[in-house]
């Protein structure tokens, strides 16, 4: 521990957060961008190791631990079937008209059958495939039925609505109807528009949360821990740092106790701040009062410090981590080796890589797509092709920005016949042969 480094008192805070610039392109935060290893699914993200981890981001709510909808006591079914988020209908696997009538036609019966009420948790089903099909029409028109039946409308509906609406004024409508609406149940959220809130921090309305949070405060009602992470959490991502500020102090005032996951918050925005000692003072606070930093909190930090390129207090972070008894995971392990490859310092990563897998943490994807774009780096080329059908073995499946990595890697270093062969097996695979036009200069034979 640095000598000397205290935490001053909650409310000084802020004090931690002075800087208007924090982070200079706050697209690129390690909690900003879901890691699928594409920026938005679709371009290649070269910083995070053209498809590295950014911690925080596997899913929006790791950042914020915000919990998923549970079912009340004594409901057997839970409404949120699964934890699977579905993007607007221009982002979503468009289903054959033929295969479309003829789901369409199995749905309608088995809601329609006579003498049988169906449950809101049906509703819901039959809305997650109109939404995978993009639906939008036919999925207002089974909302009306609902309404019309005097079914409770359910977070997950609000959500499978919402994210299949790809008009941003169409969402404001749904929201402002799901606000007005009696029928909404909510829980286990404390208002509705908490579940609301929650449900735009998943599909990254930021400016769409600020317009909520207004409506809340104009109609009286009272935000609450969750609903101060989530808005802040939309702030700085938006570059507002001023109202980030603003709510910080705000929630003190209003006598509300930060917990874990507005820490984590703040933990990230220090260490992409590059403010490690500010960090620290935060840690140290935390163990005060009794909220014991977990490998969640340093793993933020330490993807914020490294992305603001000080693998000095990463490593630092790192060694308090494990000297406080929390045991690096998979996620914490990559986040390292990921800021390793990005400053060239290929050795490092690699002795990671084995500690980890000494130690019986199973890489993952985003693991193995750093220390492939590492060796490319090196020139490890036969190395880094072995890797990719050793992820295999291992029960691993590459995603499509691992081999976007090799192949581009490949082919800068002129070795255009061994990046060929890398699509060929992605090809006889059969994985991601919708894609294959992104490999320009590439013909299937």
């Amino acid at each position: 521990m640095i000598p000397g480094a205290r935490a001053p008192p909650l409310r000084a805070a802020r004090l931690f957060l002075h800087s208007r610039r924090l982070c200079g392109d706050h697209s690129r935060n390690g909690v900003e961008r879901r890691s699928t290893g594409q920026q938005g699914d679709g371009s290649i993200d070269e910083r995070a190791g053209d498809g590295g981890l950014d911690a925080g981001t596997v899913s929006p709510e790791l950042l914020l631990r915000i919990p998923p909808p549970q079912p009340p006591p004594g409901q057997p079914e839970s409404d949120d079937d699964d934890a699977e988020n579905l993007s607007s209908a221009s982002g979503s696997r468009r289903i054959p008209s033929e295969e479309l009538r003829l789901a369409d036609r199995i749905l309608r019966i088995l809601l329609h059958q006579l003498g049988y009420h169906h449950s809101t948790s049906m509703y819901n089903r039959v809305l997650k495939v109109f939404a995978q099909c993009g639906e939008v029409k036919a999925m207002w028109g089974l909302l009306e039925e609902m309404t019309e039946k005097g079914l409770p409308v359910s977070a997950r509906t609000v959500h499978l609505l919402i994210c299949t609406c790809g008009q941003a004024g169409l969402r404001r409508r749904l929201v402002e109807r799901f606000i007005k609406s009696s029928s909404f149940n909510y829980r286990p959220f404390r208002t509705s528009l908490n579940a609301i809130l929650q449900t735009l921090l998943t599909i990254k309305q930021y400016s769409l949360i600020e317009w909520v949070h207004q409506k809340m405060l104009t109609d009286g009602y009272t935000p609450d821990v969750l609903t101060y992470n989530v808005v802040m959490r939309a702030k700085y991502l938006l570059g507002k740092l001023d109202h980030f500020h603003g709510l910080l102090d705000e929630m003190g005032k209003n006598g509300l106790t930060p917990d874990l996951h507005t820490y984590n918050l703040l933990l990230h925005v220090l260490g992409k701040g590059d403010k490690p000692l500010a960090a620290l003072n935060l840690l140290n606070y935390m163990s005060d009062v009794g909220c014991v930093p977990s490998v969640l909190h340093f793993t933020n930090l330490i993807d914020g410090l490294s992305r603001a390129g000080n693998l000095e207090a990463c490593k630092y972070f790192f060694g308090e981590m494990v000297k406080k008894g929390c045991e690096p995971d998979t996620v914490c392990y990559t986040v390292m080796i990921t800021g390793y490859v990005a400053a060239a310092e290929f050795e490092e990563a690699q002795k990671l890589f084995d500690d980890m897998l000494v130690r019986g943490k199973l890489p993952n994807v985003y693991t193995y797509n750093s220390m492939i774009r590492g060796l490319c780096i090196v020139g490890e080329f036969d190395k880094a092709c072995c890797m990719l059908k050793d992820m295999d073995l291992h029960g691993c499946t590459p995603n499509f920005s691992v081999y976007s990595t090799l192949v581009c890697r490949l082919r800068n270093a002129g070795k255009d016949s061994e990046a060929n062969n890398v699509i060929k097996y992605m090809t006889k695979k059969g994985q991601y042969l919708h894609l294959l036009s992104r490999f320009g200069g590439y013909r299937r034979c």
